[in-house]
């Protein structure tokens, strides 16, 4: 019987999710073609018809959240000062715990990205902390956020801080409440706000 168009994309998916399960319990250096074609019940023809290198689930990574990340940057294009940091860490917190696919889809792009050579890790935090340290200029210009020594540096703070908590619960394979991510996000705005409340009082 002739595969359709339909049949091709599903065993597509299903190669796709084999391979992340495949990274995430291996390791990505250790993760081979051969095992994701045998998680998947494919042949390794079938493997690498659909995805070249293991290179190539990250790239797939990318497209898939990339709609999610648009719609993230929109929506903190609407938030404002505090409140934009509010809402980002609460939308990442609860999209990871809450949605198995995305929580997979970052955890092997955590073992990806973890693995490439210094320089070219640098030059990918370099390019993020140039479209976001501009919104955090403008924040700090605006003395809407505790005014760092540049938006670049409030921005790698505040991805350092998300990163250390995914980091966190990934390697204890445990999950948050509501309340929890709630905890976090109201600590990384206190560490955002312009000014010290108590010092105020003084």
């Amino acid at each position: 019987m002739k595969r359709t168009h339909e049949d091709a994309m599903k065993t597509r998916d299903d190669i796709f999710w084999a391979g992340l399960r495949v990274i995430s319990q291996n390791g990505y250096r250790s993760a081979k073609m051969e095992d994701i074609a045998q998680e998947a019940g494919v042949t390794r023809g079938a493997i690498y018809w659909h995805f070249k290198n293991k290179e190539a689930f990250i790239d797939e990574i990318k497209e898939r959240t990339k709609a999610n990340s648009e719609e993230i940057l929109s929506r903190l294009e609407k938030e404002d000062g505090l409140d934009s940091i509010r809402y980002f860490i609460k939308r990442i917190l609860t999209d990871f715990v809450k949605n198995n696919h995305i929580k997979l889809m970052n955890e092997v792009s955590f073992q990806f990205y973890f693995n490439r050579p210094k320089e070219e890790l640098k030059c990918e935090l370099e390019s993020l902390a140039e479209v976001h340290g501009k919104r955090f200029d403008r924040l700090m210009a605006e003395g809407k956020v505790y005014p760092f020594h540049s938006g670049t540096q409030a921005f790698l703070s505040l991805l350092t801080y998300l990163n250390g908590i995914i980091l966190h619960i990934t390697a204890l394979n445990i999950t948050l409440t509501e309340k929890e991510i709630d905890d976090y996000a109201e600590f990384a705005v206190r560490g955002f706000t312009p000014s010290n409340p108590l010092e105020e009082k003084k």
